[in-house]
């Protein structure tokens, strides 16, 4: 019955009541307990990981050789097109060195051509 008259009477004991009423905060929301310490001994027991064995420690030594073989073989192909770039840039401006890098190229794209 939502459309009725309020009872004012009963509000106003209500907030009589309410005023009198001491409301602890920690009644309501209780403190959580104070964090425990953890001693330095509990710490130092966390487990380290096994010792490599002799098989992985080889793996690992091979792992890192290819690692730095590539690193290298990457490099010298870096080179190489650095070179080529230069060189291609070289015939423009002229000179014995562009017919010859002309013919080069000729005798290239017919390999080229041919492996196909």
């Amino acid at each position: 019955d939502y459309k009725a008259e309020p009872d004012e009477g009963w509000l106003l004991q209500r907030m009589s009541m309410r005023e009198k009423t001491m409301f602890n905060p920690y009644d309501i929301f209780p403190r959580s307990p104070s964090p425990q310490r953890v001693v330095a001994e509990e710490k130092e027991t966390t487990q380290k990981p096994p010792p490599m064995t002799q098989e992985e420690e080889q793996r690992n030594s091979s792992f890192q050789q290819g690692l730095k073989k590539a690193l290298k073989e990457e490099a010298k192909e870096l080179k190489g097109k650095e070179k080529k770039e230069k060189k291609a840039k070289e015939p423009e401006e002229g000179g014995d060195d562009a017919k010859e890098s002309k013919k080069k190229e000729k005798k290239e794209g017919k390999e080229a051509k041919e492996a196909k």
